[in-house]
């Protein structure tokens, strides 16, 4: 399978596993599917768009502390840059203009998070992604709310973290190969001259003349 190199390609693939995860769990159950009926009621947009029913939001992307720095790969005659692994941070609103819908909604999404904490190869390209619900509290959920829309009210809402997304590098470097190396050897008119320098360079003179003094 290929790997994914660009940033908008790898976020455009993960908005679209979500959503065909949460509407696969809720076309199962008739309940949640009698409020959404179709997958296009789920929309990857922000939560003050009425379009659809139910809104995906990416609203942060933090790069993972703990896989950063990884090692250069090498590929034939080439050093591959670190890939750069993200965790991103979902924003997931009900809007089905009922607050009963809402709840029963926010539920079902609750369950699927928690029934499918992988988000499995199925559904994305690369390896397998962690789905974790993210706590957040009333003040930091506001603060988010007032950044999306200054004039929409805070809807029932919660946050999901997918980490680690995986970019790999456009960076390359060839390998030159060593054809020839030059070694120039010096003559000396006697081994002590040659010990001397030895002794010299290595610091080995400077601790025999120490020892002496002792």
């Amino acid at each position: 399978m290929a790997e994914i190199t660009s940033y908008s390609e790898a976020i455009s693939n993960l908005d679209e596993s979500l959503k065909r995860l949460l509407w696969e769990d809720i076309e199962k159950d008739s309940v949640a599917k009698s409020i959404i009926e179709n997958e296009s009621d789920i929309a990857i947009s922000s939560p003050d768009d009425t379009s659809g029913k139910l809104s995906i939001f990416l609203y942060k992307i933090n790069e993972n502390s703990y896989l950063k720095n990884q090692n250069l790969e090498k590929i034939d005659n080439e050093i591959k840059g670190s890939p750069i692994f993200l965790d991103l941070f979902y924003l997931i609103t009900p809007n089905t203009k009922d607050n009963i819908n809402d709840h029963i909604i926010m539920g079902k999404i609750i369950q699927i998070i928690n029934d499918n904490n992988i988000l499995k190869k199925d559904y994305f390209k690369q390896k397998e992604l962690k789905l974790l619900l993210d706590s957040l509290s009333i003040d930091d959920l506001n603060k988010i709310w007032a950044m999306i829309s200054s004039s929409t009210p805070y809807k029932l809402s919660i946050s999901i973290e997918v980490t680690p997304l995986k970019i790999e590098s456009m960076k390359t470097e060839k390998i030159t190969k060593v054809e020839d190396v030059d070694i120039k050897l010096k003559k000396y008119e006697n081994a002590i001259d040659r010990n001397k320098e030895i002794w010299l360079n290595w610091g080995g003179l400077t601790d025999i003349l120490e020892h002496k003094k002792k």
